[in-house]
């Protein structure tokens, strides 16, 4: 199955140019912020796949220049085709894996959500300057950790200052969250870290029936999210995403970023709804049901512990073992 996807805007794109693909529904606002961060690093070039929003974001994107906006009637989750291992794909999936390649096949592309701001190595002042150097390496990528900003208590997250969504967002836990081995294309070693994975630890330890009831009912073990990514990739190298998280080589990692992640602001409960209702997400959006339980239960009790830094640039991502300081000088 191809599904039906129909262009709103199209905008002329430099293959030469690093271009940024997201998927938004109802992301107004955040999309302010986004723009500046990314704009900042040196992308000009956007493409969008708006998702039925009903809030200003698709009137936002449409106005933005060298922007290209898409939209379809298929659903977020619905399945419309398989991976080579026989499991099922959804819409979202595929948009990923095509549309960057269909727009831009020759050049690089970032694949990022409304939620996730990039963080360059020390080095960079630009995601140009960045794929230059990645270019004369011969390498096809930029991994990325994912590290998740929080604010001291849950219930922050409906009063952001200002008009910022992510200002008391500032604390994330330690690292190290992963370990990657030669020869896979993902992480041997997944640590348990982060304050989604310590909020589910602590929702499992407080109520263990229902979670058992829920992992039960839904056919899933206790699982964190993934704390790593490949969002940059080089389409004209070849280099194809695998999902989300890997791509069809192995990683190359003597240069890698991060992916700061603003889960908790003030839109997130219609997004949790939304992946109720559509169960759009992986087994059902079951990830949301307990990210649900989590808010019900903890969102006045203080999240800041022995295991919280305070985001203050790349340095304390360095200095908390997130990702890892570069080998060499360039």
């Amino acid at each position: 199955m191809i599904p039906d996807v129909r262009s709103l805007k199209v905008d002329t794109l430099e293959q030469s140019e690093p271009t940024l693909f997201s998927i938004v529904r109802n992301e107004i606002a955040l999309l302010p912020e986004f723009f500046r961060h990314y704009r900042n690093l040196g992308i000009n070039q956007f493409i969008f796949y708006d998702d039925h929003s009903n809030d200003g974001t698709l009137e936002y994107v449409l106005d933005q220049e060298n922007t290209s906006v898409l939209t379809s009637d298929t659903n977020f989750g619905e399945v419309v085709g398989l991976y080579n291992n026989g499991t099922d794909m959804r819409f979202v999936h595929w948009l990923k894996a095509n549309i960057p390649v269909k727009f831009v096949p020759e050049g690089w592309v970032l694949t990022v959500d409304a939620d996730e701001f990039l963080v360059l190595p020390l080095e960079f002042s630009s995601l140009p300057q960045c794929i230059r150097l990645l270019n004369s390496q011969g390498t096809t990528h930029l991994t990325a950790s994912m590290v998740e900003l929080y604010p001291e208590k849950l219930i922050q997250r409906n009063s952001p200052v200002g008009n910022s969504e992510i200002s008391q967002a500032t604390y994330f836990d330690r690292g190290p969250y992963h370990q990657y081995e030669d020869g896979r294309y993902e992480p041997a070693i997944k640590i348990e870290r982060g304050i989604i994975s310590r909020l589910l630890l602590q929702l499992k330890s407080e109520y263990p029936e229902l979670v058992g009831e829920i992992l039960s009912e839904y056919g899933v073990g206790l699982n964190a999210p993934k704390s790593w990514k490949v969002p940059l990739i080089n389409n004209g190298a070849g280099a194809r995403h695998l999902h989300d998280h890997a791509i069809y080589e192995v990683p190359n990692l003597d240069i890698s970023g991060a992916l700061l992640h603003y889960k908790f602001t003030s839109n997130l409960d219609e997004k949790i709804a939304w992946a109720l209702n559509s169960k759009g997400y992986y087994r059902s959006s079951v990830q949301y049901v307990l990210l649900k339980e989590i808010i019900e239960k903890f969102e006045n009790i203080n999240l800041v512990s022995e295991e919280s830094r305070i985001y203050a640039g790349i340095d304390s991502l360095y200095e908390a073992d997130v990702i890892s300081r570069p080998l060499f000088r360039w």
